[in-house]
């Protein structure tokens, strides 16, 4: 399916291995200053140094998987914690996943003193035994999104439940720790930084996003869902919309073409002001999203039986 961790290296993007391959994964997540791959036999953890260790998975009688986890964090004692497809919390101890008490965890937002579990009964503090409620005005955790303090909610940003900003009522795509605050996504609505107040640092994405960050330099980097990879060039210019050119290879160009482009080996087909994220040390972890990948191998194949039904 393609999904997993990629390497970028001489200007061009390929599986990290041998002991990290691109799998059918279910999730893959940075923790801290790790990458964690969520598979269906497994969890592997990509260290910064470039090195891979593997913990159990747990398994799923019912779906006959080895592994039924589909998201991981870590808190500031540096314990995992972990999520099943059915909202059950698990905490890794003893070299073993531990089933706890809290239900109903749709997933886990944020890393260290700022993660927090996302229920179906609101924003809770890791707990294996008993549900510690925090951000208790807070119900609806689909539309908003936590980083320890701050939520973000549609319609406004809170810190330690105080509200900061008005915003504009769109979903929250993404709330990150950044520095003395906090960078937000919101769906159609410029990226911001917000302290005491929020302020514009980059330009709306007319894609949604799937990942946020910044780099050592400063630079603020986008993936947006269909898999192009941004950093922001200053201009406050917004990425163009995405292409005829690209829809076409989707449609009609082979796995391969897909696999290859337009976000590995040519940049062009991107925006000339925006340029595709390179890192200091030409090196970044990337992972590619499935469901674009299978999604053009879908549409292709439908479009060559149409073609030999025809003939």
């Amino acid at each position: 399916m393609g999904t997993g961790v990629y390497v970028w290296k001489d200007g061009v993007f390929s599986p990290h291995l041998p002991k990290g391959p691109v799998t059918d994964s279910v999730a893959v997540k940075r923790v801290g200053d790790t990458v964690v791959v969520l598979d269906f036999d497994s969890v592997r953890i990509l260290s910064a140094s470039g090195t891979w260790l593997a913990m159990r998975g747990v398994p799923d009688r019912r779906q006959r998987r080895k592994n039924a986890l589909v998201d991981i964090g870590r808190d500031a004692q540096e314990e995992w914690w972990a999520i099943d497809s059915y909202g059950t919390l698990y905490q890794w101890t003893d070299k073993k996943w531990k089933q706890c008490l809290v239900s109903n965890v749709l997933r886990i937002d944020g890393y260290g003193d700022d993660m927090l579990l996302a229920t179906r009964t609101g924003y809770k503090k890791p707990h294996c035994q008993q549900e510690i409620t925090v951000h208790s005005s807070i119900s609806n955790v689909s539309t908003s999104r936590s980083a320890g303090k701050w939520v973000a909610t549609p319609k406004a940003l809170f810190l330690e439940d105080t509200q900061v900003e008005r915003l504009s009522g769109t979903a929250i795509q993404f709330l990150i720790p950044d520095g003395d605050g906090v960078l937000l996504a919101q769906k159609g609505a410029p990226i911001l930084r917000c302290t005491d107040q929020c302020r514009n640092v980059a330009p709306n994405f007319s894609d949604d996003l799937k990942a946020l960050g910044r780099l050592p330099d400063g630079t603020i980097w986008a993936l947006e869902g269909r898999g192009t990879l941004w950093n922001d060039d200053g201009t406050g210019r917004s990425p163009k919309k995405w292409s005829r050119s690209t829809a076409h290879r989707m449609s009609n160009g082979s796995y391969l073409s897909l696999y290859k482009e337009p976000w590995m080996q040519n940049p062009k087909l991107a925006q000339h002001s925006i340029r595709l994220l390179r890192s200091a040390s030409s090196l970044l972890w990337y992972w590619v999203i499935a469901g674009v990948l299978c999604l053009g191998g879908m549409i292709g194949f439908a479009l060559r039986k149409k073609r030999s039904d025809e003939a």
